[in-house]
């Protein structure tokens, strides 16, 4: 059998060694929370900006490059067609 002192030692180390991977444990949690908003946010961006190009197509509005006029952007929409760059 062990010396009381040492019986003694034993449970505080092992609540020692508890209360360290308790908190281990809620910085992980805490890590993980912050990158689960963080991975939230970017699919709202996501999401929004392809929402927003649906938007676009359902109006009509769309964006198209003219290879013969050396790469020129013309917008089309509701009001007919215009070069992006000088309206």
């Amino acid at each position: 059998m062990l010396p009381t002192r040492v019986r003694l030692i034993i449970p505080i180390l092992g609540a020692t060694l508890l209360l360290v991977n308790w908190q281990a444990a809620m910085q992980d949690l805490n890590q993980m929370r912050v990158q689960n908003q963080q991975d939230w946010e970017a699919k709202q961006e996501r999401k929004d900006y392809m929402d927003s190009k649906w938007d676009d197509y359902r109006r009509g509005n769309s964006y198209w490059v003219s290879e013969l006029e050396g790469g020129k952007v013309y917008q089309t929409d509701a009001g007919g067609t215009q070069d992006t760059v000088t309206g």
